[in-house]
């Protein structure tokens, strides 16, 4: 027994007295070196909105639309969007409609210019009241852009898109007809 008790410490001081050499390091990916802060970006696009589909026996709404943005880099492909919804109905009836487009995702591709496929949904606060089909206050709203977004050298960007979005109660209250929406949006993204 006491032949391995001194082999065990003389190998120990043996390991403990070199050193020991591991293998380096790969080096990172850019994605997993850049802290989240780096990959944060804001964004404000706004434009034209006009319904293109209009429900029941009422006149087209035109509006004017804002849409501040965050947007979080999941992968050198994907984005992660948070929107806000801000618009002024103008013609024929006029009222505002906010709200927030928490789920949202944007499909990108290239690097300094950049073509996108964006999805998202979210719930609207209107006082469209005498819109016949939307007169409820909280609403739905879903939407689909494709656009274009080209970067300068600090990472700030100008972008075109255009977007289709929906809104309407989800048949939370008769009637429900919604309304359709097609909007032209310039925006800008803010430098990291």
């Amino acid at each position: 027994m006491r032949l391995p008790l001194t082999l065990l410490l003389v190998f120990s001081a043996i390991i403990r007295g070199s050193t020991l050499h591991a293998q380096p390091l790969p080096p990172e990916s850019p994605a997993e070196r850049a802290p989240f802060s780096s990959r944060v970006r804001f964004e404000i696009t706004a434009g034209p909105a006009f319904e293109v589909a209009v429900a029941g026996e009422r006149a087209s709404q035109r509006a004017a639309l804002a849409v501040p943005t965050v947007a979080i880099s999941v992968a050198s492909w994907l984005d992660y969007t948070a929107e806000g919804h801000l618009s002024r109905h103008v013609s024929p009836v006029s009222g505002n409609v906010f709200g927030i487009v928490p789920i949202g995702f944007r499909v990108h591709h290239g690097t300094r210019t950049q073509l996108h496929l964006a999805a998202g949904a979210g719930l609207v606060w209107t006082d469209l009241d005498g819109l016949h089909g939307v007169e409820q206050r909280r609403n739905f709203l879903t939407q689909i852009g494709v656009g274009i977004t080209r970067e300068g050298a600090n990472r700030a960007g100008v972008s075109l898109e255009a977007r289709f979005f929906h809104l309407s109660n989800l048949h939370a209250a008769p009637p429900n007809l919604g309304m359709e929406m097609f909007a032209i949006l310039v925006g800008y993204r803010l430098p990291r």
